[in-house]
C-alpha cells in the first residue's frame, strides 16, 4: 500500500485507546498459538473524523492474548492505519511486539481526536507505551493538508536549536527579573494545546500550528533579561492531577519562594499532615521537543510545581523532585488509564 505524504488540513494523533472514539472490537483473523499463549488479531476503528469536508478513519490492528484479563498487558497495538472515505490507506505505522511469558513485554495503545484551531482543524493521534520510565510514555503525531493531501506535519524544534534559529521566537514571553507581568510576542500561527504526562501529573503545553507550511512550533517560550542578556527560564503551565495522599501521619516537603534551587534561597520545610488540603497552582519548566522517528516527544528537564497547603499563604511555594512531589500526594507512576 502506498503511504500518502500529504492531505489538505491538519490531522493530529493522540495515542491512547479510548472506547468513546472507536467502534466495538472486531476479530480480524483466526487466532494463532505460540508455544505458551494463543494470540488473536483484533481491529478497532476510531472516527470517522471530518476535516475540510472529507472523512477519515483510523484503524488500529492489535494483538491480544486469548484469555488474558483486561489491563494485564494482554493486548498491544501492532499497526495503525489512516484511511480516507474510499478506504484507501493514506498512512500506516507498525509497532514491534515481544512476549514475556504469558504477557506482552510492552503495551502500546493509541487514541485520536480532532485538534481544533482558531482557523483550521486537524487530527491529533497520541501513543502511550507501558511500561517505560515515567514521563516518557507518550508521543504524538500531527497530520494536516499539504498540497491537497493528508500529510504528517513537521515536528517542533528543540528549545536549544530554536534559540539559534531565525524566526523561531513566535510565542516568546519576555519576563523581567523583578517578576513584572510578561509580555507575549505572538505571530500569525494557530494555537492549540497538548495534555502531557510528566510522570506524576499532567501539564497543559501550548502548541502552535502553521497550517500553510505544515509545521508545528513550540507554543510558548519564556526568556528573562539579565546581566548576561536573554536566558530561557521556563514558562508557567496549567496542571491537571489526581492526588494519591500518603497514609503517613506526616510528610515533609521543601517549599522554595521561587522556582530555583539556590543555596542562598530561604527554603521552608513544610509539614504536611494526613488529610491536608493541597492545591496545585501551576507548573514551570523549559519544555524540550524531540523527534523519535516520525513522532514527537516532550520532556521537562527541570520541572517545578507551585502548591498551597491548607489554604495558608505561609505554606505557599514551589517544590520539585520525586520526594517532594510524593509528599504532596503525587508519587511517580504511569499515566492514569
Amino acid at each position: 500500500m502506498r503511504m500518502a505524504k500529504s492531505v489538505s488540513r491538519v490531522l493530529i494523533a493522540s495515542a491512547m485507546l479510548s472506547p468513546a472514539w472507536g467502534l466495538p472490537p472486531q476479530n480480524a483473523a483466526q487466532p494463532h498459538t505460540t508455544s505458551t499463549v494463543t494470540l488473536q488479531n483484533v481491529d478497532q476503528r476510531l472516527g470517522p473524523f471530518t476535516i475540510a469536508g472529507q472523512s477519515f478513519t483510523i484503524v488500529l490492528h492489535n494483538k491480544r492474548i486469548v484469555g488474558a484479563p483486561s489491563g494485564s498487558f494482554g493486548q498491544t497495538l501492532v499497526k495503525l492505519e489512516i484511511h480516507d472515505q474510499s478506504r484507501a490507506v493514506l498512512y500506516q505505522k507498525a509497532f514491534a511486539y515481544q512476549l514475556e511469558g504469558t504477557k506482552f513485554q510492552q503495551v502500546v495503545t493509541a487514541s485520536a481526536q480532532l485538534l481544533p484551531g482558531d482557523n483550521l482543524t486537524g487530527l491529533l493521534v497520541s501513543y502511550t507505551h507501558q511500561p517505560i520510565a515515567p514521563g516518557n510514555e507518550q508521543s504524538w503525531q500531527v497530520f494536516g493538508f499539504r498540497n491537497g493531501k493528508l500529510a504528517l506535519f513537521d515536528q517542533p524544534d528543540s528549545a536549544e536549536s530554536a534559540m539559534n534559529t531565525p524566526g523561531q521566537f513566535t510565542g516568546v514571553i519576555a519576563r523581567a527579573p523583578n517578576g513584572a507581568v510578561p509580555m507575549p510576542i505572538r505571530g500569525p500561527l494557530d494555537s492549540s494545546e497538548l495534555r502531557v504526562w510528566t510522570g506524576e501529573f499532567y501539564v497543559i503545553v501550548p502548541l502552535r500550528v502553521d497550517w500553510r507550511s505544515g509545521k508545528l512550533m513550540a507554543g510558548q517560550r519564556c526568556l528573562e533579561t539579565g546581566m548576561g542578556g536573554l536566558r530561557e527560564t521556563g514558562c508557567d503551565m496549567r496542571v491537571e492531577a489526581e492526588r494519591t495522599p500518603s497514609s503517613a501521619e506526616f510528610n515533609f516537603a521543601r517549599l522554595f519562594p521561587t522556582p530555583e534551587e539556590n543555596l542562598s534561597t530561604n527554603v521552608q520545610h513544610a509539614v504536611i499532615k494526613k488529610g491536608a488540603d493541597v492545591q496545585l497552582l501551576k507548573a514551570r519548566s523549559i519544555v524540550t521537543w524531540t523527534v523519535d522517528e516520525d513522532v514527537m516527544r516532550i520532556g521537562f528537564p527541570n520541572l517545578w510545581l507551585k502548591v498551597l497547603i491548607d489554604n495558608n499563604t505561609e505554606n505557599e511555594g514551589w517544590i520539585h523532585g520525586e520526594q517532594d512531589f510524593a509528599a504532596v500526594g503525587l508519587p511517580p507512576r504511569g499515566p492514569p488509564r
